[in-house]
């Protein structure tokens, strides 16, 4: 079944799956305290979609047009980062004269202005580095934008890696797809690698580093690159989901429990952060994860397609790109506006 064609309503489950468990967390539920990996499973989506997407257009035309690409991608996600960026920006001059002068003092404009730039140029998870509090700070600095790293690191994958892609399709499919699998391995491996080395337990800074950095997040999407270029070509299947479907549900129980057990309160400000054994490997497990569920959910008429296909899960996973864009600006400014 090619991605180019046709729309696999599961996917949009996994969407609604990813972008509930980052809103709880948002909003603080101790029940939601890993919530953070809905980001993760966002990165390793897009890896697989990105991936799967070049792979057939080269299968299916015979050729590679990287423009075109990304110019599809800017026409997808432009025009909404780019509203969202100017009302959130300009929001705090309107709210003030409605509210009063004081309605959102606890928001830093200087920082602001310089994230609204670094989220349009997509450099905000640099920004978030050199000069945020770090994501895990966000209840206490106030940062309406500060969500938009994660778009940031996305973007930037999308410029690299398809260039990388080019050459390694070139090959052949029987030798792109070893040479392919061995460079997505070897990217999440090092990248993992790399997170868990930079890691100081205790280290705000260096949480806020690891956590944002591109080189050390690029394991997520490198994971779902390289399951694009495992099923390249090869047709999903009910028979082969019969192994698979036990595998799949093992891993979504393990992220639902890692939603609540993988972070934990510290005396860092802000909410709660990853624990120590994510640093070390517990990340990149979890991407493993979720690529499992993808892949099931890749066989049409599988029981976790099905279930990621249901209507309301559908519902919200289409709209994803929007709740992840607007649920952060608008609990920032509600709290500013109603508790100050």
């Amino acid at each position: 079944m090619s991605l180019r064609r046709s729309h696999l309503t599961g996917l949009d489950g996994i969407r609604a799956l990813a972008v509930l468990s980052v809103l709880f967390y948002h909003l603080d539920f101790s029940w939601a305290r890993g919530g953070f990996l809905g980001v993760d499973i966002f990165f390793v989506l897009s890896g697989f979609l990105i991936t799967t997407l070049l792979l057939e257009e080269r299968a299916e035309t015979g050729r590679l047009v990287l423009i075109e690409f990304w110019r599809r991608r800017a026409r997808r996600l432009l025009p909404a980062l780019f509203l969202m960026v100017s009302i959130v920006v300009i929001a705090p001059l309107v709210m003030s004269r409605v509210l009063g002068s004081n309605a959102l003092g606890a928001v830093d404009l200087g920082q602001l202005r310089g994230l609204g730039l670094a989220s349009i140029f997509y450099y905000a998870n640099w920004f978030a580095i050199t000069s945020g509090p770090g994501y895990f700070a966000q209840f206490s600095s106030q940062s309406p934008l500060l969500h938009t790293w994660s778009l940031a690191i996305e973007e930037q994958f999308y410029l690299l890696w398809p260039l990388l892609t080019y050459f390694l399709v070139r090959r052949g499919v029987g030798v792109s797809r070893r040479l392919g699998i061995g460079v997505a391995i070897a990217v999440a491996a090092g990248s993992s690698a790399l997170m868990a080395l930079l890691y100081r337990a205790g280290s705000a800074s260096s949480l806020n580093f690891v956590y944002n950095a591109s080189f050390t997040r690029l394991f997520d999407l490198a994971v779902g690159a390289g399951l694009a270029w495992w099923v390249v070509e090869r047709p999903a299947t009910l028979q082969s989901a019969r192994w698979l479907n036990p595998l799949s549900v093992l891993s979504l129980g393990a992220l639902l429990f890692a939603f609540y057990f993988a972070g934990s309160r510290s005396q860092l400000p802000g909410n709660a952060v990853p624990t120590n054994f994510m640093f070390d490997g517990g990340f990149l497990l979890c991407a493993v994860g979720a690529a499992c569920v993808i892949a099931s959910v890749r066989v049409e008429g599988s029981w976790l397609a099905r279930t990621f296909s249901l209507r309301p899960l559908r519902a919200i996973g289409q709209v994803s790109y929007g709740v992840y864009l607007w649920h952060w600006p608008i609990i920032i400014y509600v709290t500013a506006a109603t508790v100050h």
